[in-house]
């Protein structure tokens, strides 16, 4: 058995796991860093309190319960679920009894530490609310871009017209050897050709000016 490449996995299932959790801690928090008034404390602390509860996963009837902190429970679907989370070339090494063990450990570890962050108040602190607020930005621009544009489809045809004409440049290479690649590529032009349209479309309808002489 290669340990070193089975420590390698563990460490980069910490490093998703903390990823996964600083997101939902990030989620919980508030959208913004300036002062509110008092209407908008209650509207955030329902927010607060709804984000909270998806924080705590509902047990389902008949879940098996595979550890426990404190009253807070762990079941087997919720480990599944964060394996599942994983890229398919390290969940796949999950399979394993003794290294499911040792990922329900890290994963314990990752809540034991992002709890004691919440008893801190780290949540509330300036720097983590003003981040928070730029991840959300992501986040929801992503989730729009997502909505507003499909995932393209390129056809064979497409893919041998770019590649006949960069044939030079691929030096010999056999079009069935790239194809992947270049359907890859042909998906990411598809892409940022659609999001140039889209912005440029709600740059019109929105009324955008630019001062450029004030730069």
């Amino acid at each position: 058995m290669d340990y070193k490449k089975i420590s390698l996995g563990l460490l980069i299932v910490a490093v998703v796991l903390l990823v996964g959790l600083i997101l939902t801690y990030l989620k919980m928090q508030s959208l913004s860093a300036v002062k509110i008034d008092k209407a908008s404390q209650v509207n955030s602390a329902s927010d607060l309190e709804a984000m909270s509860a998806l924080d705590q996963p509902q047990k389902e009837k008949g879940a098996k319960v595979i550890a426990k902190i404190g009253k807070r429970e762990i079941t087997l679907t919720e480990l599944e679920g964060e394996i599942q989370k994983l890229p398919p070339q390290i969940s796949v090494n999950f399979k394993d009894k003794k290294q499911r063990v040792e990922f329900l450990r890290q994963y314990i570890g990752l809540l034991l530490l992002y709890d004691q962050a919440i008893k801190k108040g780290l949540d509330r602190d300036p720097e983590v609310l003003k981040q928070t607020l730029e991840t959300k930005k992501g986040l929801v621009v992503d989730k729009y871009l997502a909505s507003e544009i499909p995932m393209p489809q390129v056809t064979e045809a497409e893919m041998k017209l770019f590649y006949g004409m960069n044939k030079e440049q691929l030096q010999g290479i056999k079009f069935e050897e790239i194809k992947d690649k270049i359907e890859f590529e042909l998906i990411q032009q598809k892409r940022r050709e659609a999001y140039k349209s889209l912005v440029a479309k709600l740059t019109q309808a929105e009324k955008v000016e630019i001062f450029e002489d004030k730069l």
